[in-house]
């Protein structure tokens, strides 16, 4: 009460007094906040110990970490934990978990733009992709795909890890492929499909006990040795990949969590996934190099696919992406786009770099 007396008493005499001390008191208040230790629960499709895939979100939240100085800390949960390797992104989506580490083929339906990112056969190269998502609107299409339920989608590189087949039996003809149970996501079944084969998209913590048990004849598996399918003789020959070279591994960022964010966190999150980008695409360089290593010294077969079946597979595969496009306008425009700028593309590489060997 003797406060509203001297307030009312000495009127605006007072003002300046009060603003020359509650103001500093304001500011630093803010800068308290910004300074606040920030803690986020990150849902993995991977686990720990998944070549590259799994070694790499620990060290994204490691260097955060540090980066950081300790502000902004990631505790790392994997599908032993969460149960569902395929629900990053409505974990991202509804707040359970607050940063997600997943591909956009575990997010969405095949008939989404999104599928352009991940498990599409014959996709583009790592400069192809890059060029396209920064220059040519991909990465807005990405963002419109799987954006609009409150989630931000950083992409994050390409590891390279799939393998085109392991399996039990040669492929030669496209007989072959009819009736194969196979394991491959995306897009890329349902070109398969045209050929006869079965697609399954499985999590990898169930492909060693799906092809022990017969449940799948074939199987496409990154980060697999072949120390680790043919010491059990669960598969004789190994394939190139074709299904899925320009796969993107994704880091989903909850709407709301990221605008609360200080500046210069938000800052170094997105220079922490540019740096991730690298090193995918490095550690998943050096680990191929080993795996193929391994496989020469194994029992395990290298192949290469015959003329007959890179050219029935290029054909379904080019079938199955026209028939999406006529179901899906969101989808058509994204294929279209996508389409123009490879030719545009294609056409300067073929005359301005050198072939490969």
């Amino acid at each position: 009460m003797v406060l509203v007396a001297l307030v009312s008493r000495l009127g605006s005499r007072l003002l300046p007094f009060l603003c020359a001390v509650l103001l500093p008191l304001a500011a630093h208040a803010e800068e308290v906040s910004a300074g606040a230790k920030v803690r986020w629960r990150l849902a993995t499709s991977w686990s720990a110990t998944t070549p590259v895939l799994g070694e790499a979100a620990t060290r994204f939240a490691d260097e955060l970490r540090v980066a950081s100085q300790g502000r902004l800390d990631l505790r790392i949960e994997e599908p032993a934990y969460h149960k569902s390797p395929h629900g990053v992104l409505d974990m991202v989506r509804t707040g359970t978990h607050d940063i997600g580490f997943t591909a956009s083929h575990f997010a969405r339906g095949r008939e989404s733009p999104a599928v352009f990112f991940a498990a599409l056969g014959f996709g583009l190269s790592d400069a192809e992709r890059q060029s396209w998502q920064t220059l040519g609107g991909g990465l807005k299409r990405l963002q419109d795909a799987l954006g609009f339920q409150g989630v931000w989608v950083y992409p994050a590189g390409n590891p390279r890890l799939e393998s085109g087949l392991w399996t039990r039996r040669e492929l030669k003809t496209t007989e072959d492929l009819r009736g194969l149970r196979l394991r491959v996501p995306g897009e890329t079944a349902a070109a398969l499909k045209r050929l006869g084969l079965r697609g399954q998209n499985l999590p990898l913590a169930e492909l060693g006990e799906a092809l022990g048990q017969g449940r799948i004849d074939a199987v496409e598996w990154p980060g697999a040795t072949a120390k680790e399918l043919a010491a059990a003789n669960q598969a004789r020959y190994f394939y190139p990949a074709w299904q899925d070279p320009s796969a993107e591994v994704l880091v989903l960022v909850n709407a709301d969590k990221l605008a609360g964010l200080p500046a210069d966190l938000r800052s170094l999150l997105t220079s922490a996934i540019k740096g991730l980008t690298v090193d995918l695409q490095e550690a998943g360089a050096r680990h191929q190099q080993a795996r193929l290593e391994q496989i020469t010294k194994s029992k395990v077969e290298l192949k290469s696919l015959s003329r007959e079946l890179q050219q029935a597979l290029r054909e379904a595969n080019e079938e199955a992406l026209r028939e999406f496009a006529t179901r899906s306008s969101e989808f058509d425009e994204a294929y279209q786009e996508r389409q123009a700028f490879l030719a545009r593309w294609r056409d300067w590489a073929r005359q301005g770099l050198w072939p490969s060997p």
